[in-house]
């Protein structure tokens, strides 16, 4: 059993109450140098825990990090910071690793929550440049290689791959053998 009431690592129901020196713990840790570091973080985040802080997203650090007191400078807006830990980049709005290139933190954050993945916005960056459309009922891309603006989608969907507008109905119409658009772009785009 362990001292300070047993029961495990939490102490059991009265918890432990026995105090290290901070001279004890790293003597410890002596050598241990990962462990020493992690001791530190947690002193720091200790030391801050009352003040306005966020944590560095990159999961193999976590190191707390101070937001500027009320007055001082806000977080710098639509540019990436470095954690001054581990040297990455990050948003300290957004608060992701790395940054939302292309997009400013407004437009990150309207994105959907499944389309905020860095790889993810990479994508749709490429999807934006090369002017690919977007499925409007399950949001898969769609690449036209050529041919009319009529695309019938994997999911069924069919939709105007000008505007992105679905069709409204299927059955083939005089000026359109797909059926009825939604919208009065050109069947054929120029």
């Amino acid at each position: 059993m362990a001292a300070g009431g047993g029961g495990g690592a939490g102490g059991g129901r009265q918890g432990c109450r026995l105090k290290f020196s901070r001279e004890a713990v790293l003597a410890t840790l002596e050598g241990q140098t990962k462990e020493v570091q992690l001791w530190e973080q947690l002193e720091v985040g200790y030391a801050l825990r009352n003040l306005p802080r966020i944590f560095c997203p990159h999961a193999a650090c976590s190191c707390p990090l101070l937001l500027p007191a009320t007055g001082e400078q806000p977080l710098p807006s639509n540019q990436p910071s470095t954690c001054p830990a581990c040297g990455k980049g990050f948003c300290p709005r957004c608060r992701i690793p790395g940054w939302h290139k292309g997009y400013s933190c407004a437009q990150y954050q309207a994105l959907p929550p499944e389309e905020r993945n860095p790889d993810t916005a990479a994508v749709l960056r490429l999807s934006a440049a090369r002017s690919w459309q977007r499925c409007p009922q399950c949001r898969s891309l769609v690449e036209r290689a050529g041919g009319c603006n009529y695309i019938r989608c994997r999911c069924g969907r069919q939709f105007c791959y000008q505007c992105g507008l679905p069709y409204l109905s299927s059955k083939p119409s005089p000026t359109n053998l797909h059926g009825t658009q939604a919208c009065r772009c050109p069947l054929w785009h120029g």
